[in-house]
Parts: structure tokens; sequence; C-alpha cells
């Protein structure tokens, strides 16, 4: 193979074989070989599987609260109101928005550029709008 380079000088290039694929290998005569007994157990899979384990969602504690963090839907909005529902209770539930925070609505971690709680601008999908919390579900 001959390759014509801009000053119209000729380069000749090595010439190679083509590569030889590799051989089909079997797959050897252990019976254990494509299932999942060559795997080590795991020690908590029984309990997984069955439905037995417990996550931090299932132990209790007396007199704890339950909460959650409320984020955004959009990616790119403005927000401008939260709206609770009328026919609930809400005189046992704390609601946390950004104005309620004391101080600097900032997390600090490389730089002082990301909100704790939106104030008005949605800047990306799940962004923290308010904290929710509740002595029950």
């Amino acid at each position: 193979m001959t390759v014509t380079t801009r000053p119209r000088r000729r380069i000749a290039l090595p010439q190679r074989d083509a590569p030889t694929p590799d051989p089909v290998i079997s797959p050897p005569d252990d019976p254990a070989v494509g299932r999942a007994a060559i795997f080590p157990l795991r020690r908590e899979g029984p309990e997984k599987l069955t439905g037995a384990a417990r996550y931090a969602d299932d132990l209790v504690f007396p007199g704890a609260w339950y909460g959650a963090t409320i984020r955004s839907t959009e990616a790119h909005a403005r927000l401008l109101a939260i709206e609770l529902a009328t026919d609930f209770d809400w005189s046992r539930v704390v609601f946390v928005t950004a104005s309620d925070i004391p101080g600097e609505n900032v997390v600090s971690l490389i730089s002082d550029d990301q909100p704790a709680l939106v104030a008005d601008e949605i800047r990306h999908h799940a962004e923290p709008v308010a904290l929710i919390a509740a002595p029950d579900r």
C-alpha cells in the first residue's frame, strides 16, 4: 500500500497480515459454569429474598419524627408559590422553605453557589424546594 502526502512524496507502509480471529473456546465440563453457584453466597441474601431484612425505614424510635425533602419536578423554572392543601390539618407538621432559613441559604461544599432550598429559581431537576417533618406518617 502506498500513501501520497501533501508535498507529493510517496511513503511505503509496511505490509501486515490480517489479524487472526481468536479460536472458539468451548465451555469447560464443570457443571457450575454459567450458574450462580460459582459466586460466593452473600450473608444477607436470604433475608433480602424472603423479606425478613430490616432497612433504616423499618426502624422505630420513640418520639422520632419522619422527614422528607420536597424536590422540584422541573429542570429549569421559577418558583412562584407553594400551595398547601386546605383540607389537611397542618398543626402537627413542620414545613420549612428558603424563607425560614436564618442567615445565608447556601450549601458550602466547594463554593457558595448552591442554595440549601430553592428561593425563586429552580436550576436543576430534583433541586430541594422544602423540608417537611411530622410525628407520624
